[in-house]
C-alpha cells in the first residue's frame, strides 16, 4: 500500500492541511471536558454564575473552532481522496492499454472492471479515512489519556487495561478478516465476469433459449459471493458488541472506584465528570480503531489487486507521436516461426516452425482446418502477440525492431470478430484515421462495398449505430470494418475470415475492387472458402500449426493432400475425380 503515498504527493498541501485541521478539532474536543470540570468546580459548586458564564462562553468558542476545523478537514480530505481515485483509475486504464494480448489473457474483463471501480473506491475511502479517522482516533486516545491522567493518576490502570484488551481483540479480528475480504473481492470478480458475458451474449442466450441456464449460472456465482460476504460479516459482527461491552465495563469500573474517591473527597466532582468524559473519548477512539482495522483490511486487499495490474509490465510502448511517415513495402518473411499462447515454451505450440516469404504487393491466402493456426499467425504480424521462437520480418527487419506505431499504422487488419463502437458510421470508418476527409471515408466505403447500403440509411454516414453495431447485419458490419482498415492506407492488409458474412456476389465485387485499387498493398486473407481464393497468387496451407503446402491453386490440388481434401469437400466431388482431373 506504500505506493499510495506517491498518488497523494501531487495534492501534498491539502493532504497535510486535512490532518492538521483534524488535530485542531481533536484538541478542541479534548479541551471541552476540562472546561466542564472548571464550570462544575468553580461555578456550580460555589454557585458562582459569573464563572459559569465565563467558562460557558469559552466552551462555545472551542466548539465553533472545532466545527470549523472539522469542516475544513473533510473538505481537504475529500479533494485528496477523489483525486487519488481518479489518478488510480487513469493509471489502471493506461496500463491496460499497454498490455499485449498475452498479458490481457491473465486478467478477465470482469476482474479488470472490478479493480477499476470497486477496488479503487475501497482505496479511495481508505485515503479519506487516513486523513480523518486515522488522525482523530489516535489523537483522541492519546490526548484523552494525558488529560485523564492529569486529573487522576490512580484510576489510570482502568484505562490501560481497557486499551490493552481492545488492542488484542482488534489484532485477532484483523488477522481473521483479511483473508475473508480477499475471498469476497475474488467472488465479486466472478459475479462481474458472468454479468459481462451475459450482457455481451444476450442475443445468443435468447436465440438458444438459455435464459434458465444463465439464471442458474448467475445464481451459483451470486450465492458463492453472498456466502463468503456473510461469513466475513459474521466475523465483523463480533466487533461492535465486544467493543461496546469493554467500553461499558470500563465506565462501570470508573464509576465504582471514582465514586469512592468523590465520597472520600479525594477527587472533586467536576474532575470526576471530566474523567468519565475522557474515558468515554478514549474508548470511543478505540471503537474507531475497529472501523479503521476493517477499512485497512479491505483497502489492503484492493490495493494489492490494483498493484497487480500496475506492476504488470506492459510490453507495448506505442508512442502516438512517433514518426509514422516512414514507408513499409510489405515484404514478409517467417523464419522458423513458432508460437504458443502460454507464457513459456512448455505450452502446446499453435504454430510450428513456419518458414516462407511473401513479396511486396503479393496477394496471399491462408487456408486450413479449424485450429490450424491461421488467425494466430495474423495476430503476430501487428504484434498483438509475440512469437515464442523464430523470427518474423517485414522488409528484412525483425518486427520487434520496428516501432509499434509505425508497424500498426502500416498494417490494416480486419479481425475475425467485428468490433464497432457507439457513434456514427463515419466515426467508425475513420476510427484509425480521425483526420480523414469525407471523400476519403466515402472512397474506402466504396471499395468495401459499403457505400450503397450506407446511403440508403436515414442519415447516411451520420447514422448512429449502437454499441458493437447491434443495429447492423453481420455483412454490413464486416464491410464497415473493411472500410476502416482500408482508410489507414496500409502497406499490408490482413483479412481474418472477414468476408464470411458476405454473399458471393458482394465478396466477388469486394475482391475485384481490392485488386484494382490496392495493387501495391500486400494482402493476406484467411479464408474458409476455396472458391474465393483460388485465383490468389499464393496460397499457404496450414495443418495443426505446420505449413504443409504453398503455391497456386492448381499446384496445391496436385501436390497437397490437405488442400485436396478441403477442395473435394467444398466442391462436393471425390478425391478420385480430382486425381483424374490432375492427370
Amino acid at each position: 500500500m506504500g505506493y499510495l503515498f506517491g498518488y497523494m504527493k501531487p495534492y501534498g498541501k491539502m493532504a497535510i492541511f486535512a490532518p492538521l485541521f483534524m488535530l485542531l478539532e481533536v484538541a478542541m474536543d479534548v479541551t471541552q471536558p476540562k472546561m466542564m470540570a472548571l464550570i462544575i468546580n468553580q461555578g456550580v459548586e460555589p454557585m458562582d454564575f459569573a464563572k459559569i458564564l465565563q467558562y460557558g462562553v469559552w466552551m462555545m468558542v472551542i466548539l465553533l473552532i472545532g466545527l470549523a476545523a472539522g469542516v475544513l478537514c473533510n473538505a481537504f480530505a475529500s479533494v485528496v481522496s477523489q483525486n487519488v481515485g481518479a489518478d488510480l483509475r487513469q493509471d489502471l486504464f493506461s496500463r491496460v492499454q499497454t498490455f499485449t494480448f498475452r498479458e490481457l489473457d491473465r486478467f478477465s474483463t470482469g476482474t479488470l472492471i472490478t479493480r477499476m471501480t470497486n477496488d479503487v473506491t475501497q482505496v479511495q475511502n481508505f485515503v479519506q479515512s487516513a486523513q480523518q479517522m486515522m488522525v482523530r482516533a489516535p489523537g483522541l486516545a492519546l490526548g484523552g489519556l494525558i488529560m485523564a491522567l492529569t486529573l487522576n493518576l490512580s484510576l489510570g490502570w482502568i484505562v490501560g487495561l481497557a486499551m490493552i484488551t481492545l488492542s488484542v481483540f482488534l489484532f485477532f479480528l484483523l488477522r481473521f478478516s483479511y483473508p475473508l475480504f480477499s475471498q469476497v473481492q475474488a467472488r465479486l470478480d466472478d459475479v462481474n465476469v458472468v454479468v459481462q458475458e451475459n450482457l455481451a451474449g444476450m442475443r445468443a442466450i435468447k436465440a438458444f433459449v438459455r435464459r434458465t441456464f444463465e439464471m442458474m449460472r448467475f445464481g451459483q456465482v451470486n450465492e458463492r459471493y453472498t456466502n463468503i460476504a456473510i461469513k466475513a460479516a459474521r466475523v465483523m459482527a463480533l466487533n461492535m458488541p465486544v467493543l461496546t461491552l469493554i467500553m461499558n465495563s470500563s465506565i462501570l469500573i470508573v464509576l465504582w472506584f471514582g465514586g469512592h474517591e468523590v465520597w472520600q473527597h479525594t477527587m472533586p466532582i467536576g474532575n470526576f465528570v471530566a474523567y468519565l468524559n475522557y474515558v468515554t473519548q478514549i474508548l470511543s477512539s478505540l471503537l474507531m480503531f475497529s472501523v479503521i482495522a476493517t477499512n485497512i483490511a479491505q483497502a489492503k486487499v484492493s490495493a494489492d489487486r490494483i498493484s497487480a495490474v500496475l506492476q504488470t509490465a506492459g510490453s507495448e510502448n506505442v508512442v502516438a507521436d512517433e514518426a509514422t511517415d516512414a514507408t513499409l513495402f510489405g515484404a514478409i518473411e517467417a523464419d522458423h516461426l513458432s508460437f504458443s499462447y502460454g507464457d513459456d515454451t512448455n505450452h502446446e505450440l499453435v504454430l510450428r516452425d513456419l518458414s516462407f516469404r511473401i513479396e511486396p504487393g503479393e496477394q496471399v491466402a491462408i487456408i486450413g482446418s479449424t485450429g490450424s493456426g491461421k488467425s494466430s499467425f495474423l495476430q503476430l504480424l501487428p504484434r498483438l502477440y509475440e512469437a515464442t521462437r523464430g523470427e518474423l520480418r517485414v522488409d528484412g527487419k525483425a518486427i520487434s525492431s520496428i516501432p509499434l506505431s509505425l508497424l500498426r499504422t502500416k498494417i490494416g487488419i480486419v479481425l475475425q470478430e467485428t468490433i464497432l463502437f457507439r457513434g456514427s458510421i463515419r466515426d467508425n470508418i475513420a476510427f484509425g484515421s480521425p483526420d480523414a476527409t469525407v471523400d476519403d471515408v466515402m472512397r474506402a466505403a466504396k471499395i468495401a462495398q459499403a457505400h450503397d447500403f450506407i446511403t440508403r440509411l436515414p442519415d447516411g454516414y451520420a447514422t448512429r449505430i449502437g454499441q458493437r453495431g447491434v443495429t447492423l447485419s453481420g455483412g454490413q458490419k464486416q464491410r464497415l470494418a473493411i472500410a476502416r482498415a482500408l482508410l489507414v492506407n496500409p502497406s499490408i492488409l490482413l483479412f481474418d475470415g472477414s468476408t464470411s458474412a458476405l454473399d458471393f456476389k458482394t465478396e466477388k465485387l469486394l475482391l475485384q475492387a481490392l485488386r484494382e485499387e490496392k495493387q501495391a498493398v500486400t494482402t493476406i486473407m484467411v479464408a474458409e472458402r476455396i472458391a474465393s481464393i483460388r485465383d490468389k497468387e499464393k496460397i499457404l496451407v496450414l495443418d495443426d500449426g505446420q505449413l504443409v503446402g504453398a503455391g497456386k491453386h492448381e499446384h496445391l490440388v496436385a501436390t497437397c493432400s490437405v488442400y485436396r481434401d478441403i477442395y473435394a469437400t467444398q466442391m462436393g466431388i471425390s478425391i478420385e475425380d480430382i486425381e483424374k482431373q490432375v492427370v
